[in-house]
């Protein structure tokens, strides 16, 4: 994409530092792109380290507000 040679799928995460700089945009697709399943790994012998609980905690944290959030226009929904 950086040398012009198209589009691609990834993730806000992923591009977030060249998307607030203005080196890429953002387009919505409709219909958006189906929901997928993420998974978090790490290794079952050693303990986190402090970053690493950290990003744990975040994406924890974002996962439940995205629940809130869906919770709430499922209810909206029903409710009309």
């Amino acid at each position: 994409m950086h040398a012009g040679l198209g589009l691609a799928l990834l993730s806000e995460h992923a591009t977030a530092r060249e998307r607030s700089s203005g080196m890429l945009v953002a387009l919505q697709i409709d219909p958006p792109p189906p929901s997928r399943t993420v998974y978090l790994a790490r290794r079952a012998d050693r303990v986190l380290t402090p970053p690493e609980e950290a990003f744990v905690a975040g994406r924890r944290d974002r996962l439940m507000a995205g629940l809130s959030r869906q919770y709430l226009m499922q209810a909206e929904r029903s409710s009309v």
